[in-house]
């Protein structure tokens, strides 16, 4: 009897033995995982002082760094009907957008930022704010008297229609995040030139032009695109790569918007 409780003793030593085992190694994994994905010093030396124009002389928080990368890579996961998460984490996401950006501008096949990458992501971006390849009046409303706010003065009545106000800031950098994503599909279509024939409107202009009455174009998140020498199936194809939330055909230009969820129609 007495050699029988030593054996369940024992027995239950093991138990013991394997689930803290489990437990210490599921815990080291769980801890060393995102570990994989963080910032390197030296990545977050190179974001602070290379990348990202207007930020020198004084420290970013991390992340901020990360977010402002995921805007600048969104359009480089390449994943049809993916989206980039623009929240300031960096995870497995961000690490295949930035190993995409890497290979295709000839930085690497890394999915670390590089000094190749930082300077690559520096050339991409004018000293206004824009991107190299698309300038603020490409947005710019056009019809008259147009400002870059959704709404001047007096609020509108039809506030069914879900309008915000966004102040000119706010409104430019839902702008600003979308030639990112458009930079990413001009390269990708051999580096055409992507004509823009609308962007921002202003929200009397949109009512003007039958724009739907809750357009991203309201708010600086949409662009109405076409490029020549590229069919707009082509064009279309290209932005579900390239982290468009929302994409519509028409028969003259393809509309691309970068809200946070997907939407198809032609």
């Amino acid at each position: 009897m007495q050699r029988g409780l030593i054996q369940r003793f024992l027995s239950g030593l093991l138990v013991l033995f394997i689930v803290g085992t489990l437990f210490f190694a599921n815990g080291i994994a769980a801890q060393a995982t995102p570990d994989r994905y963080q910032l390197s010093n030296y990545e977050k030396n190179l974001l602070q002082n290379l990348a990202f124009k207007g930020w020198q002389g004084y420290k970013v928080p991390e992340a901020d760094l990360i977010a402002e990368t995921q805007i600048r890579v969104a359009g480089w996961v390449n994943e049809i009907d993916e989206l980039m998460k623009i929240d300031g984490i960096m995870g497995p996401q961000t690490r295949k957008a930035i190993r995409n950006f890497n290979i295709y501008y000839g930085t690497g096949s890394t999915d670390r930022i590089t000094y190749d990458t930082a300077q690559m992501l520096y050339w991409l971006e004018s000293n206004d704010g824009s991107t190299a390849h698309f300038s603020w009046s490409e947005f710019g409303c056009r019809g008259y008297g147009c400002t870059w706010d959704v709404w001047y003065g007096t609020t509108p009545k039809p506030l069914s229609y879900q309008w915000t106000q966004l102040s000119t800031y706010h409104v430019k950098e839902n702008v600003r995040r979308l030639m990112w994503r458009l930079e990413a599909l001009r390269a990708k279509a051999g580096n055409r030139p992507v004509i823009v024939t609308s962007g921002f409107r202003y929200y009397t202009y949109n009512t003007s032009i039958g724009g739907a009455k809750n357009s991203r174009h309201i708010y600086g998140q949409a662009a109405d695109i076409s490029i020549k020498g590229v069919s707009n199936s082509r064009v279309s194809e290209l932005a579900r790569q390239s982290s468009f939330g929302g994409i519509g055909m028409y028969k003259n230009f393809v509309h691309v918007d970068t809200r946070d969820y997907v939407v198809r129609w032609d």
